[in-house]
């Protein structure tokens, strides 16, 4: 979506509202979903991303084990192949929908908001990178004697921190799982309390958390 800064402008007018009063946004891809759908999946590999993974940096990196790292990449790869796939048909059909996109937009349709099929394909991608954690920081070999130490001790408590938040942050994943588990197994209360149904995911998905602890124990502490 895009803002139609000619199309605010008579919202506001006929409004009598000042100019600051709202946006008029209007769909590019009106009359499909196939732009949609390229964005709902890339939500849901980001989804699948984070439940493999614990958080190492701030909005950067994040942590793979090793015992996981052969089922993830395959995982990986066909989610990158369904994703470029989708991009691909969008893309086929790119010229057809910015015609139809004329009919309807009606009077919103602008030419220049559409950019060529190529620039089209340019702003998707799907990228796996992969780099071993360092044990030290490179910088420090670099450093003063008299330095080097603190800024060991530095690194060394950065890096114990990081493998704690990133095992905590594992185990809340099953305590909300299983606090919620638990809330849906309480009995109904009341004569006129409807008996619980529940799906075979209930169960499935807490083995499968359960199966991915296993993995993302990384300090194998079992305390």
């Amino acid at each position: 979506a895009v803002t139609d800064r000619a199309a605010t402008a008579k919202v506001t007018d006929d409004a009598k509202a000042s100019a600051d009063a709202g946006q008029f946004k209007k769909n590019l891809m009106a009359g499909t979903t196939l732009r949609k759908e390229i964005a709902d999946y890339a939500a849901i590999c980001r989804t699948w991303h984070n439940g493999r993974t614990m958080p190492w940096s701030d909005r950067g990196p994040r942590l793979l084990p090793t015992s996981m790292f052969f089922e993830y990449k395959q995982e990986a790869n066909a989610k990158r192949d369904y994703f470029m796939d989708k991009v691909d048909r969008f893309c086929a059909a790119y010229p057809d929908l910015v015609e139809a996109a004329k009919l309807n937009l009606g009077d919103l349709y602008r030419a220049e908001d559409y950019p060529s099929v190529d620039d089209v394909r340019n702003k998707f991608g799907f990228q796996l990178v992969f780099s071993p954690v360092p044990e030290s920081s490179d910088f420090r070999l670099a450093a003063a004697d008299a330095g080097l130490a603190e800024l060991k001790a530095q690194d060394d408590a950065a890096y114990d921190a990081r493998v704690k938040d990133a095992m905590q942050s594992a185990w809340n994943k099953l305590h909300d799982m299983l606090t919620k588990m638990a809330d849906k197994l309480t009995e109904p209360e009341g004569e006129d309390a409807k008996p619980k149904l529940f799906h075979s995911t209930f169960i499935t998905n807490v083995h499968a958390m359960c199966r991915l602890l296993s993995h993302l124990n990384i300090t194998k502490d079992l305390s």
